[in-house]
């Protein structure tokens, strides 16, 4: 099951949260990888595996897409240049022939910079979009494939930073053996910056929160979160550091605060968020384009999960912070959490409410440790390949019951009916439509 949402309109704002580009359902994992331009590298390369299925085929790809970022800021006091960055750059795959890639969608993020509480600049930061499936699935093999990335210029404009960020290739694949998953993909130019407080309502500490939403989960769900970030920093304080934090609960869903502080609510400030460092943030002075992975737990009961990361200040001797901005999320989730998969067609079975007739559900047969269940829980005795169902069967006093069965096969995986079958009771015989008048007889003692 794929659904996909194309965006192919230049966005202009204060800033660009991410927000969901494509959602898939199935067999599929994925892998994501890039390289940094900084500051103004323009080509360089990188590696990217594709694994094999068990049947030794490659992995069918799904989806496969670029993003980049670059960034530009004003001279001091200059707020009227307005850089023109780079849509486009050439691939090659492996020894294939170069292509030129143009971008599907463009998100610049506009950010002002106060000093002494008078705007002075503007950052500007910007993340081409670039599905290329289909070129990825004509030229991509089993195996690493070297990726060769040319051509991607940093503006041109008059401006104290003119820099590329990074680029990278993010691969959906599936093969039949996968474990079933959900994968969503999203894309923006999420810019925060701890030294930007003052800058912007959208361009302070933290990120935009994503919030992920899915009917009340009834077991935990496990997930990967994967991304791609930019990064800034400078000779005298070289850190970039950041933390990445996740909520999963039910209720209100937390919002943006809209300011530069972020308040209680936040999901960086909330008490029971989840948090992680990411290390290669720390990294030195030159590596400003980081992959990133942090495991998450959705626990029973949740409505939602949601993410934000912050961006923090050195704790060394060196003060100072780096500019972030998120340019993609890959999100995998364990299962159907959003219930995605093929709804059940009905199937309905009738007997009648007076026991005179019954029904037999037959399971596959070559199972074994068969296990029959009603909406109540497991049917005691009930472990041969049929059920023999009438009136009087647990759960049909109401005169409609849901009835599966689990078993384990050839293979000793176990596993159940996908969709239960539903029994219901109608009247049988010769109905009474109208009232009768009944007679009495006797005889009389006189």
């Amino acid at each position: 099951v794929i659904l996909q949402l194309l965006l192919s309109v230049t966005i202009q704002a204060q800033d660009v949260p991410l927000s969901v580009v494509n959602t898939f359902y199935g067999n599929y994992d994925q892998n994501l990888h890039g390289v940094t331009m900084y500051p103004d590298i323009t080509s360089n390369s990188f590696d990217i595996d594709l694994p094999s299925c068990a049947s030794g085929s490659g992995a069918t790809i799904t989806n496969a897409y670029f993003v980049w970022q670059q960034r530009f800021r004003n001279n001091n006091n200059d707020l009227g240049t307005v850089p023109v960055f780079d849509n486009s750059f050439d691939l090659q795959i492996g020894s294939n022939s170069v292509v030129s890639i143009t971008a599907d969608s463009e998100y610049t993020s506009i950010n002002p910079e106060n000093f002494n509480g008078s705007l002075i600049r503007y950052t500007y930061l910007f993340t081409g979009y670039a599905d290329v499936t289909s070129m990825v699935q004509s030229e991509l093999v089993a195996g690493t494939n070297t990726i060769n990335v040319s051509d991607l210029i940093p503006p041109t404009e008059t401006g104290v930073t003119k820099q590329n960020w990074g680029i990278g290739l993010v691969l959906i694949y599936e093969c039949p053996e996968y474990p079933e998953v959900t994968i969503q993909t999203s894309v923006g130019s999420d810019f925060f910056y701890c030294g930007n407080v003052g800058g912007g309502p959208d361009a302070g500490d933290y990120s935009h929160i994503n919030c992920f939403e899915f009917p009340t989960t009834t077991s935990p769900i496990t997930a990967t979160l994967e991304g791609m970030f930019g990064g800034s920093a400078n000779e005298s304080a070289p850190y970039r550091g950041g933390v990445i934090c996740y909520t999963a609960d039910s209720g209100a869903i937390p919002v943006n605060s809209g300011t530069d502080v972020a308040p209680s609510g936040d999901v960086v400030n909330d008490p029971a968020a989840v948090c992680s460092d990411n290390p290669t943030w720390t990294s030195s002075l030159g590596t400003e384009w980081d992959d990133f992975a942090t495991p998450v737990t959705i626990p029973v009961g949740s409505e939602y999960v949601c993410i934000q990361s912050h961006s923090i200040e050195d704790p060394g001797v060196t003060a100072g912070c780096g500019s972030l901005a998120a340019a993609t999320y890959v999100f995998k989730f364990d299962g159907d959490p959003f219930q995605m998969g093929t709804p059940c067609d009905p199937i309905l079975e009738t007997v009648c409410d007076d026991a005179t007739d019954s029904a037999t559900l037959t399971a596959d047969a070559g199972m074994t440790n068969y296990q029959w269940y009603n909406e109540a829980g497991i049917l005691a005795g009930e472990t041969s390949q049929t059920l023999v169902v009438d009136s009087n069967t647990p759960g049909m006093a109401d005169g409609s019951e849901d009835f599966y069965y689990e078993a384990t096969d050839a293979s000793g995986c176990p596993g159940e009916l996908c969709c239960p079958v539903t029994v219901a009771t109608e009247v049988c015989g010769t109905p009474c439509t109208t009232p009768n008048c009944f007679g009495i007889s006797g005889t009389s003692n006189n």
